[in-house]
């Protein structure tokens, strides 16, 4: 076929024992030069002159390699010395492209020997603990998405996940266990390294713990497990003593004429929580549309909680109340109290105690339970309803 120069391909025939192998030269020459009877260039042109020379070369080499191919094997075919010829012919550059090539093909046959390897053996051993763990976090990704799952509660969900990361490092070197060899022992190790590695007192461990079994009991449910190993696990929490305000120091904290404006609006925050019981992520979030007027003429607190989604109804004492109109309109964002980060409240808590005298450790968890001791105290349960 011609090109756009008007020029042919030149190709050769090797011809050992009446078998003819075709042959690409190289070479291109225009077709008014060549001549088809002598398998050569006519004329003396320049470009005829290379030609011939070349065609020269070939044949040499041809018979070079028909010589060598015999010595070597003690048999020379057309194929063979073909053969050989293309590849002695390739030029440094395309050797190395074919080679690369090679290479590829090789590296990924080899991948794909590597990823079947490793699938019998998946196969063999199962899914993973960590691989069923993140398939149960991706389902409640999708409930917070849906408005049906907090981001607080998913987040716990995530933590224990790489705190489980971490444990399965130090205590196998891996975390690619098989769900199918958790057992009894590799719960109450977790806790251990919950207690041992992490500044927590034994309920928070075994909120840790009972995440972890809430998969290990999913997994058995599901079929994907033969046993369920958390069943032999008993999750238990100690009761703890939290110390409660009595009237007395609800009173003399409430009263208090603090000179910084920071501990006396922390103050207020935790009287707030004190009267009505709210956790600090619905107090943050407390605005003016959750304040309604009930069927009895009463103002209450009506929201759902974050944690649990639940709708709650607390009376509005005069307390809170006074609380809510001292700050009216004097904060950001339709603020009706003020708020700050729940770390530096528990901080500015504890120095409040030490000015008012109060020997007793104040967080703003704490303010919930002295709530239900004090309304409990007035016989005020009647006003509560969650």
């Amino acid at each position: 076929m011609l090109d756009t120069e008007g020029k042919r391909s030149i190709h050769g025939n090797i011809v050992i024992n009446g078998d003819r192998r075709k042959f690409s030269t190289g070479l291109r020459i225009s077709e008014k030069i060549w001549d088809a009877k002598c398998n050569q260039a006519k004329g003396h042109s320049p470009e005829a002159q290379r030609i011939n020379i070349s065609l020269i070369k070939i044949r040499e080499i041809i018979e070079n390699l028909k010589v060598n191919l015999l010595l070597k094997d003690g048999f020379v075919s057309a194929v063979t010395v073909r053969d050989a010829y293309v590849e002695l012919s390739k030029t440094p550059e395309k050797r190395a492209k074919e080679e690369a090539i090679k290479k590829a093909k090789e590296e990924e046959e080899q991948r794909k020997i590597e990823e079947e390897r490793e699938r019998k053996e998946l196969e063999e051993i199962g899914i993973t603990l960590l691989d069923y763990f993140d398939t149960y976090i991706e389902s409640r990704r999708k409930e917070v998405e849906a408005g049906e799952l907090t981001h607080v509660t998913y987040g716990r969900y995530l933590c224990t996940r790489n705190r489980l990361i971490l444990f399965m490092l130090e205590e196998y070197g891996d975390w690619a266990i098989p769900i199918k060899k958790v057992d009894i022992f590799f719960i109450k190790n977790f806790q251990m390294f919950m207690l041992k590695n992490f500044p927590c007192q034994h309920n928070a461990a075994m909120k840790n713990v009972q995440k972890l079994c809430t998969i290990i009991n999913l997994a058995f449910n599901m079929g994907i497990i033969p046993t369920n190993p958390a069943s032999l696990f008993r999750i238990h929490f100690e009761e703890t003593e939290r110390d409660r305000l009595d009237e007395e120091e609800l009173c003399r904290l409430y009263e208090y004429p603090f000179a910084s404006e920071t501990l006396s609006r922390v103050r207020d925050s935790y009287i707030m929580a004190c009267y009505t019981g709210l956790s600090y992520i619905d107090a943050s979030s407390f605005e003016q549309k959750d304040l309604q007027k009930y069927i009895d003429g009463n103002q209450y607190i009506i929201k759902n909680r974050a944690k649990t989604l639940e709708n709650f109804k607390v009376l509005l004492l005069d307390v809170p109340a006074e609380i809510i109109n001292k700050y009216k309109g004097k904060l950001p964002d339709g603020q009706l109290f003020p708020m700050i980060s729940n770390q530096n409240t528990n901080r500015f808590l504890k120095e409040i105690a030490q000015i008012v005298g109060i020997n007793k450790k104040l967080t703003y968890h704490t303010a919930r339970h002295s709530r239900f001791s004090f309304l409990l105290k007035y016989n005020s349960l009647q006003n509560i309803s969650a």
